[in-house]
C-alpha cells in the first residue's frame, strides 16, 4: 500500500494521507468558493477509502485462493481508491468538461442546503429542505417569515439563484432556537436536519451510542479512568465492548513468550538477562 503503487515514474515517493488529498484533487474541493483549499481537517485518505479497498482486495484474494489454491500479489496504490471517491466530480470532468470547485456546503441546485447558528455558543443546525414540500415545512415551522413569501422561491430553481437570501434569513431566526428544539420540530415536520455536535455531545450526550454501550470507561495504570470506544460491529458470540485499557510497554511480553510461544521460564529469563526483551 505504497501511495503511488509498486511500478511507475512516482512509485518511490514518500506520502502521507494529506499528500494523497492534495494529489488526487480532494484538497482542491474541499472548502469555501473565496478561499484557498481547506483540505478535509483530517487524513481522511488514511482513513476511508484505502483501507476499505485494501479490505476488498484481500478479501477477493482469499475468494480466489479457496477456489484455485493460489495466492495473489496484492499492489494497492493509496492514490486511487482516494479518486474513487471523486467519481461525480470526475464524470463532470469528462462529460460536461467541467472543473469541480470549492463550494462549501452548497449542493446544486440543494436550496436551503447548509449550517445555521443557533442559541448558545458556537451551537449549529445542519438544514436540507431543497424540495417544495419540504420547503414549506420548514417555512411553517420558523413561523411563516416575510421573506420566504418571495414569488421566486416557490420552485427550486429560484431557491437556488437567491440562496444566500434565503440563508440569511433562517440564520436570523434559528439563532434564537435551542438547536436540539430546533432539530425536533423540523424532523417531526419531515424536515431532514439534525444538529451539529461537539466531541462533548457524542460522548456525554448522545442516546444512541448510550443505549448501545459504545463508550466504556477502563481503569487505566497510569492514566486512570479512559474512556474507550467498543467496536462499530457487533458479532455473536463475541466480546461487545473492550475488556481490558490500553497495555503497557511490555507489560504481556512474558504472558506471549510463555502461553502462545511455549517458551520456559529460564528461557525468558535467559532474554530479559541478554536484553533481548523490553
Amino acid at each position: 500500500m505504497s501511495m503511488q503503487g509498486a511500478a511507475g515514474p512516482e512509485h518511490k515517493y514518500l506520502g502521507y494521507g494529506l499528500t494523497m488529498g492534495a494529489l488526487t484533487g480532494l484538497q482542491f474541493l474541499t472548502g469555501l468558493p473565496d478561499r484557498e483549499p481547506a483540505g478535509t481537517g483530517t487524513n481522511f485518505s488514511d482513513h476511508i477509502p484505502n483501507p476499505c479497498h485494501a479490505a476488498f482486495a484481500i478479501l477477493a484474494a482469499l475468494r480466489h485462493r479457496r477456489r484455485t489454491g493460489e495466492g495473489q500479489y496484492i499492489d494497492v496504490a493509496q492514490t486511487e481508491p482516494t479518486i474513487a471517491l471523486l467519481g461525480p466530480t470526475m464524470v463532470d470532468c469528462s462529460a460536461n468538461n467541467r472543473i469541480g470547485e470549492r463550494s462549501g456546503n452548497e449542493r446544486w441546485p440543494r436550496a436551503p442546503h447548509g449550517v445555521f447558528r443557533c442559541l448558545g455558543e458556537d451551537r449549529w443546525i445542519a438544514i436540507s429542505a431543497w424540495q417544495d414540500e419540504i420547503w414549506a415545512a420548514l417555512c411553517t415551522v420558523l413561523g411563516d417569515p416575510p421573506f420566504a413569501r418571495a414569488p421566486e422561491f416557490a420552485s427550486a430553481a429560484g431557491r437556488w439563484a437567491r440562496r444566500h437570501e434565503i440563508e440569511q434569513g433562517i440564520a436570523a431566526i434559528s439563532c434564537y432556537w435551542d438547536a436540539e428544539d430546533l432539530m425536533s420540530a423540523l424532523q417531526r415536520a419531515g424536515v431532514p436536519a439534525g444538529i451539529v455536535r461537539t466531541a462533548a455531545d457524542i460522548v456525554d450526550e448522545d442516546p444512541q451510542l448510550r443505549h448501545r454501550g459504545h463508550w466504556v470507561k477502563l481503569l487505566h495504570p497510569e492514566m486512570g479512568e479512559s474512556i474507550y470506544n467498543a467496536p462499530p460491529f457487533r458479532i455473536d458470540g463475541a466480546p461487545a465492548i473492550p475488556f481490558a485499557p490500553a497495555p503497557l510497554l511490555g507489560q504481556h511480553t512474558e504472558e506471549v513468550l510463555t502461553e502462545i510461544l511455549g517458551l520456559s521460564l529460564s528461557e525468558v529469563e535467559a532474554l530479559r538477562r541478554e536484553d533481548v526483551l523490553t
